[in-house]
Formats: structure tokens, sequence, C-alpha cells
């Protein structure tokens, strides 16, 4: 449970809950003039001029007692060798949403409810032209739970209080989980000890752990581990964790794992497990990647921080930024493909480009 701001209004899914701890809604995000107007509908609580709600942390518990009886409910479609499995919904937010809304006891008000959400999420909306009538045979689950079990069902929250809180579910976030290994103030000083990385840092106020850095290399107020690092570049504000390159340009950025000859990170930019021979250049706000796809190889992929990846028709099932095929096509050709088989492919170029490092290549 927490105070809903700004930020976390726009950026997280939300659990409605009431001052009994009993679950009233699943919220997914939107801005924070939309909480308002749910806290006005009293599925979130309001606490003198804030409003109250539990961040979804995506850990949905579900008894076996409960289970037994979804599963008599859904077992021909469980059961289907031919169904489609992406017509299935997810459980977070889609049918967790229609289970919220079909444990309402009130027929009138779970229709509205239903409707709302429906136009409020598209995941929702894609979920009832799929089963028209998913929360009627929810419903349906629930009177048999409840006849079997003789009680009410349960729906209720558990607050784990006072957490540290460490998103890296979007880019935008992933960004600030990096960065904060290099923050002053608390959330600096949490960030390192989870790391266990040392406090002091050098004269040139980089914090330091098993780092190789070249003549050239010029490093100031970043946070370097397992790197090395060796031919030229600048570093500035930065945060490096398991990066080998030869020629490295980063200001206010962060790497994770990547190999690559020559790299360039501008303000805000991020990478992870990039791996090429050619240099690659990181635009403001961008994060990028390497996917080793089974037909056209070792490929990179590009996204902005604020792109809306949930907007399928614009921006996942379709490519963009130049990007060699959609989001939605490599997440099919990379289920393909055994963890095995991955990475195999990944240290052959890893391989590949290391060579190139110490052979000169520039």
């Amino acid at each position: 449970m927490r105070e809903v701001d700004d930020d976390g209004a726009r950026n997280k899914d939300w659990v409605g809950v009431d001052e009994q701890g009993r679950v009233t809604a699943f919220i997914p995000r939107r801005p924070l003039a939309g909480m308002e107007e749910l806290a006005g509908r009293g599925l979130m609580q309001r606490r003198g001029n804030s409003i109250f709600g539990g961040v979804n942390l995506g850990s949905i518990g579900v008894s076996y007692a409960f289970l037994d009886c979804l599963l008599d409910e859904f077992k021909r479609e469980v059961n289907d060798p031919t169904a489609n499995r992406k017509d299935r919904p997810a459980l977070d937010p889609e049918f967790f949403t229609a289970l919220t809304i079909a444990a309402m006891e009130d027929p009138a008000a779970r229709t509205a409810a239903w409707e709302r959400a429906r136009h409020e999420n598209q995941d929702v909306e894609a979920l009832h032209r799929h089963f028209p009538d998913m929360v009627q045979r929810l419903v349906r689950a629930i009177g048999s739970f409840e006849q079997r079990r003789r009680r009410k069902l349960k729906l209720a929250a558990m607050n784990f209080e006072g957490q540290y809180w460490g998103d890296i579910g979007q880019h935008t976030k992933i960004y600030e989980f990096y960065m904060a290994l290099n923050l002053p103030g608390p959330a600096g000083e949490i960030a390192r000890a989870i790391a266990g990385l040392p406090s002091d840092r050098d004269a040139s106020g980089n914090l330091c752990s098993n780092a190789e850095l070249g003549l050239d290399v010029q490093a100031r107020n970043s946070v370097l581990i397992d790197v090395a690092l060796s031919g030229t570049g600048h570093i500035e504000n930065s945060v490096l964790i398991g990066t080998r390159a030869k020629n490295i340009r980063a200001k206010d950025g962060f790497d994770a794992l990547s190999t690559v000859v020559d790299l360039t990170i501008e303000p805000r930019g991020g990478t992870y497990k990039v791996v090429s021979l050619v240099p690659v250049h990181t635009n403001a706000g961008e994060r990028l990647t390497t996917l080793f796809l089974p037909r056209s190889g070792a490929s990179l992929f590009r996204v902005k921080e604020d792109t809306d990846l949930r907007n399928k028709n614009e921006t996942y099932a379709v490519p963009i930024l130049g990007n060699p095929m959609s989001f939605q096509q490599a997440h099919l050709e990379m289920g393909s493909l055994s963890v095995g088989q991955l990475e195999k492919a990944r240290l052959e170029h890893e391989r590949q480009v290391l060579t190139a490092m110490r052979s000169g290549v520039s």
C-alpha cells in the first residue's frame, strides 16, 4: 500500500483496496486524474488530500480449492490441443480484472464495471471479443466454490509495507534502476549496499570494482563494475556493468553486459547485452540490445524509453526505428530457439568482437 503519485499512476498497475483489506478492482496504469475519478467511485482509498492503493507486484495467489473450480469451468479450453494460445488471456491484467468484477455481488454493478473496463483497456476488450461470456463463467466458478466451501470467496490484498522499490519492468524505470547506483543520498546508498559496492570514490569521483581502463580512457563521477575498456574514451555520470569495449563515449547513460568495438551512449541512453563489430550509437533516451535470430543472426533492436509497446498496432506488431522486424515477430522467432542455442550464438559473436579488439580493429 502506498500513496499514488503522478509517476506511479502512469507507470504501475494498481490494486484497489478498501479499509478492510479487500480487493475492490484491478486498476491499469493511467494519469493521476484518472485515479482521482476512481477514488470518487470508492475503488481506491482517500486519506485527506491523498489517494492510496496497492501497487500490483504481479504476484497473484490463487488457492487450490478455487483453481479446481476454475478448471471445472474452463476444462474444455484448457485441454484443447488445437487452441490458439495467443487467444488465452494473461493473468495480469485481463483475467484478474475479470475476476475482480465477477466477484461483485450486484449483477447490474458487474455489467457496468465490465463495460468500463472494456472501454479503458484494450487487452480487456480483446478478452471480451475472444470470450464474450468470461464474466458469467467466472461468476459460475465463484458460485461453485462458495457452494463447496460454504463460505464467500475472499479476494484480499497482502500489504508488504516498507519495501525497497527497484523497478526494472519498463524502459523508463530501468534507467532509474541502474543509475541509482551513482546517486547521492539514501536511494543511492541502498542501491550500492544491495549491489555490494564499495563506498569510497577515487580522485575523479568514480566507484570502481574490478575495472580495467586503458590509459586513454577518462572517467568521471561514474560507477564501473567488471568493465574492460582498452582503447580511448570518455565516461561521465554513467553506470557501466560488465562492459567490454575498445572505444567508448558515455554521458548520463548506462550499459549492462555489452561487448562492442565502439560504443556511444547519449544522455538517458542505455544498452543491454549489445554485441557488435561495427560502431553502435545510442541516441538520447534510447535503449538498444542485440537479438540472435534464427534466420538473420545477430540483429540490433532499438526502442525509445517512452515508446508504448502495449500499443500493438503502432509499436509492437510493426517494425519501428529502423529495426529489421517488429518486436512481435522477433518474439516469435526467438521463441523457436532453446536457451542453449541462444547462449552459443551470443558467445560466438562475443568471441569475434573480442578477437577484433585484440587485433587492433577500430
